[in-house]
């Protein structure tokens, strides 16, 4: 069963992508790539909810990466950009450790 802390968070990154999506149209800008960096930070809160942190963190990567990679860069340097940050979504798995491995630790213990 789920704690109380996920239940509050079932509404937090939909919410928080809406309210930046309705700031995003206040300003004369072309939506993309804003759109990106809005749909990274929304997943923010997630990164605190302790078996949601590591899909908010590659969610955040992703989206933000690709929102600086599509705003400061252009041709082959988009190509580039987006290996790098394939690279980076490989290494994740060494910085998170897997919840499930440390359950069987204390079962086997």
């Amino acid at each position: 069963m789920k704690n109380k802390q996920q239940k509050r968070g079932n509404g937090l990154v939909p919410g928080i992508f809406l309210i930046g999506i309705g700031i995003l149209m206040f300003f004369p800008i072309s939506i993309f790539p804003w759109i990106l960096l809005v749909a990274g930070v929304a997943f923010v809160p997630n990164l605190f909810i302790p078996d949601r942190a590591r899909g908010a963190f590659v969610s955040i990567l992703w989206l933000v990466g690709l929102f600086l990679i599509f705003f400061y860069l252009s041709g082959k340097a988009v190509g580039a950009g987006v290996l790098i940050l394939t690279g980076l979504h490989l290494l994740i798995p060494n910085w998170f450790k897997e919840k499930k491995s440390d359950e069987k630790t204390e079962i086997n213990a």
